[in-house]
């Protein structure tokens, strides 16, 4: 993709600054909607205000595509040492959520021409349950990890936890008879993800 220096330096301060242009133009998700995601955007890119954040929309709106895969990246343009973990009931679910980040660090030729300083190398972890970006920082946690109900996520630290299903009510249905301690146990595997009270959680 040929670009001149001058248009590659306003599209990724654009892309930097506004959540909802770096999904729908950088991105491609050009389904996105100005009068209803738009303002989805630029509630959860305001993290510095906004720690925790409950996004619900019906199904097929988009929400997946803005919270649990442009967010995590835009974050990680925003700042490469972030860690971000995606949560599911289903740990397959999850990982997924992982092939279409990595898909698009693989196969978006304009976000590759535009932030091409954070492109994974061969130093990069890089796999189907754990990315990471080049970053300046050395981690044991990925830039982007997954997680489902029985992970065990002990002694990692995440400045970023995106619930992208409500984990507990649907583990609750799944064991009846076993759901109040379940639910206990998945609450406190969150606490115990969550670092303080700046940690960003959607």
């Amino acid at each position: 993709m040929e670009l001149d220096q001058e248009t590659i330096e306003q599209l990724r301060e654009r892309g930097r600054k506004s959540l909802f242009f770096f999904a729908r133009v950088i991105l491609g998700f050009h389904e996105l909607d100005a009068c209803i995601h738009r303002p989805i955007c630029q509630m959860i890119q305001d993290y510095e205000n906004n720690h925790r954040v409950m996004i619900v929309i019906p199904r097929s709106w988009f929400k997946s595509t803005i919270c649990s895969i442009a967010y995590p990246i835009w974050r990680a343009v925003n700042n490469p040492n972030v860690r971000v973990l995606i949560a599911q009931n289903i740990y397959s679910n999850a990982c997924k959520k992982l092939k279409a980040i990595a898909g698009i660090f693989e196969k978006n030729q304009l976000f590759r021409a535009l932030y091409s300083e954070i492109l994974p190398d061969s130093s990069c972890k890089w796999s189907g349950e754990c990315l990471e970006v080049k970053r300046t920082k050395a981690h044991p946690e990925g830039t982007f990890e997954a997680a489902g109900v029985g992970t065990m996520v002990t002694s990692r630290h995440y400045d970023v936890i995106i619930e992208d299903e409500r984990l507990i009510r649907k583990a609750r249905l799944r064991q009846p008879a076993s759901g109040r301690w379940l639910r206990v146990g998945i609450m406190m595997l969150l606490l115990r993800m969550i670092q303080s009270v700046r940690r960003r959680m959607i």
